[in-house]
């Protein structure tokens, strides 16, 4: 048997170059990179408080929008357009989500669990290129390379689960 097409030897090999990956920087607003893995704890703390923890006062929950304002990494985020934030906030919520659903989905040793995390993570890094191109008039050319890293893992991933 081939190493790689092991499903844990694959887990253990492409979860750290993912993380990696969402450690770099993907967009810089008011002199702040945008990184994705600043939204992994919040996001995942999100989660647990809104569907894991038992039902209290709706009012309790946080908006999944407040995580900009909150952390400090991503407080860039939250700055209006006309002061260098970005035109569309929703686009690195969509992104965090789905890199971390994506990230738990090929931790799992299961192949075609794996094959789903990352057609999951290649979708949405394509997503977060094409709107940063419509809404950000970003080109392809000005988009920070973290992004390009972890499109490469991504199809190093799905190379190795097809052939």
């Amino acid at each position: 048997m081939i190493w790689y097409k092991n499903p844990l030897i694959r887990s253990a090999l492409f979860v750290p170059l993912i993380i990696y990956a969402s450690s770099l920087p993907w967009a810089i607003y008011t002199k702040t990179p945008f990184k994705p893995v600043y939204c992994f704890a919040p996001f995942t703390q999100y989660l647990v408080d809104r569907f894991i923890l038992p039902r209290g006062d709706e009012s309790r929950y946080q908006q999944i929008l407040q995580v900009f304002v909150d952390i400090p990494e991503l407080r860039e985020l939250a700055v209006p357009p006309s002061m260098g934030g970005p035109q569309n906030q929703i686009v690195f919520v969509v992104e965090g989500f789905s890199l971390l659903l994506s990230l738990t989905l090929i931790a799992l040793p299961v192949t075609w669990v794996q094959l789903i995390g990352f057609i999951i993570s290649m979708s949405s890094n394509f997503g977060y290129v094409l709107s940063m191109a419509l809404y950000e008039g970003q080109s392809v050319l000005d988009l920070s390379w973290g992004v390009y890293v972890d499109i490469a893992f991504t199809l190093l991933g799905l190379v190795t689960i097809v052939y």
